[in-house]
């Protein structure tokens, strides 16, 4: 059980399907705003990567007070579904608009 800091208690799995879900919509965000500011490149990739890994961890860390769910797990939940929405949207919004 995680204590959320608001009265409730989470467990582990709605966490990390709230990690899951919240990773999808930052990366479909990231991915519109990457291609709406023409960023191209590999760097681009890494930025996405630092900046959902860091989102992440502030908001299990600091928001949900979490300090027993190990960074891996933190990191590595729905990554690659995220990074998928991160890609479609970079893709779509770099070439069409």
């Amino acid at each position: 059980m995680v204590d959320s800091g608001r009265g409730s208690e989470t467990t582990k799995e709605e966490l990390m399907d709230t990690l899951h879900w919240t990773k999808q919509i930052l990366g479909l965000i990231l991915g519109a705003t990457a291609g709406v500011l023409k960023f191209t490149g590999f760097p681009t990739i890494v930025g996405f990567a630092i900046i959902l890994s860091g989102i992440s961890l502030f908001y299990v860390w600091n928001v949900i007070k979490a300090d027993h769910i190990e960074a891996w797990d933190i990191v590595s939940e729905a990554f690659g579904p995220g990074f998928f929405s991160f890609m479609l949207a970079w893709v779509l919004s770099y070439t069409f608009l």
